[in-house]
């Protein structure tokens, strides 16, 4: 007797579930050789998600080059492309040398590869990344190709692209005289779109300028720079409606030049040009967070003024040793009120491991934070210390406020201090 239709779909779903890699789709082939009932929904699973990476750091079994190349080949073979619903390619990937068995002449590794992008008409997740995003290398352009005809895809189902190609190379279309426009029609071809992760300055420096309409119109998520953010703030769609989540990644700020670090965030920021109202969240993703001081969290109020959340930001000195009225007195807060909303904070980051004179200190100043954020409910601090001796341990501090803004819970873990360069540890009954 054999299973229902729908039971063999979801059993196959769970199995491709799994956490191994290897297993899944051992299981997967064994189970598209039982019957006709079960290999369709096998090979259905098998196949819905690809990753042309040689390396594949996401998996505990990477394939390795001879078995991503095999792999390709026989999805090219057995045109099994339209299972595909979450594809990832490595451009390196393109130069891969083939086996004699998998070798056709005149249809290299890279065309393979293109070839799967055109004919993956079902696809939900597209990931195309360069392993030397940062860094220059002599051979320029490594799947060139593979991105351009990404951009001629059309990809009717597709919510979610990231996009992390090399800042030193040029992937310009050879008809397109700015280098963004690819991307951009890309974007405006699929307005159903709801998360969008880029990662490449040159490619992106164009700002849409209102001529592309449809240009993100149903974006929930956004993660990159504040220079690829712009892409957002030129976007004549209706988008503000939508966008609730944005990730800002941002170069580490050096504390030996977080003067200049600084300031070019807070006019990194000001690239965005116009408040998103509909963000709820905030994330600055760096090792070594920014300060929030004031020029900061007025560049972050003028942009996202009804963020809720907010993270990866660094308590700064100023607010630990100032009374917190002064902030609250400065002429440029004043008549702003800033993130009326605002209901968690998230301090992060790497810090030298004497910034704050006093941890005391910076306990009783995230203690009155609510005068600051009215609507604040919890504020947490987990701080690594930079050039840390092995029996140090990061700082660790969570505070939830009631109403009223008083402190209803507060735990806490403090670093062990160093005998040979710190004042003598005190114990809790002698700090009270």
């Amino acid at each position: 007797m054999s299973l229902p239709f729908e039971l063999c779909a979801r059993i196959t779903d769970e199995i491709r579930a799994w956490d191994d890699r290897l297993v899944e789709e051992k299981t997967l082939v064994n189970l598209s050789a039982v019957s006709k009932s079960w290999r369709p929904e096998a090979l259905r699973a098998l196949w819905s998600k690809v990753v042309i990476d040689d390396k594949d750091m996401g998996s505990e079994n990477p394939r390795g080059t001879k078995g991503t190349i095999a792999m390709v080949s026989i999805i090219v073979q057995n045109e099994y492309c339209h299972y595909i619903r979450d594809l990832r390619i490595i451009l390196e990937m393109a130069n891969a040398t083939e086996e004699p068995q998998y070798v056709v002449p005149g249809f290299s590794m890279e065309d393979k590869i293109v070839y799967t992008l055109y004919n993956s008409t079902n696809l939900r997740e597209l990931h195309i990344r360069d392993l030397a995003m940062h860094h220059s290398r002599i051979e320029k352009n490594i799947g060139g190709m593979i991105v351009q005809s990404a951009y001629r895809c059309r990809f009717p189902q597709l919510h979610s692209l990231k996009l992390i190609l090399n800042q030193n190379d040029d992937y310009r279309e050879p008809d397109c005289s700015k280098s963004g426009d690819g991307l951009l029609r890309f974007l405006t071809n699929h307005p159903d779109l709801t998360h969008l992760n880029l990662s490449a300055e040159d490619e992106y420096s164009l700002k849409p300028a209102g001529r592309f309409p449809r240009l993100l119109s149903n974006l929930k998520g956004f993660e990159g720079s504040p220079e690829e953010a712009r892409i957002l703030a030129g976007s004549s769609s209706p988008l503000g409606s939508s966008l609730t989540n944005i990730t800002l990644n941002i170069h580490p700020m050096d504390a030996l030049d977080y003067d200049h670090a600084h300031w070019c965030l807070v006019e990194d920021l000001g690239l965005l040009d116009k408040p998103f109202n509909s963000v709820r969240s905030l994330e600055f993703s760096a090792m070594c967070g920014p300060y929030l001081d004031v020029d900061i969290l007025l560049a972050v109020h003028r942009c996202f003024p009804n963020l809720e959340e907010l993270r990866g930001v660094a308590i700064p000195p100023e607010i630990v040793r100032y009374p917190q009225e002064i902030l609250l007195t400065t002429g440029t807060i004043r008549d702003e009120k800033p993130l009326p909303k605002l209901n968690k904070l998230e301090f992060t980051g790497d810090e030298l491991i004497y910034l704050h004179e006093s941890e005391g200190d910076v306990e009783e100043a995230m203690k009155k934070l609510p005068r600051l954020f009215p609507s604040l409910r919890s504020a947490s601090r987990h701080a690594c210390y930079a050039y840390p001796s092995r029996a140090d341990s990061p700082d660790r501090l969570f505070l939830t406020f009631d109403d009223n803004g008083s402190v209803k819970t507060m735990m806490k873990e403090k670093r062990p201090q160093r005998a040979a360069t710190s004042p003598p540890a005190q114990t809790e009954e002698a700090e009270e």
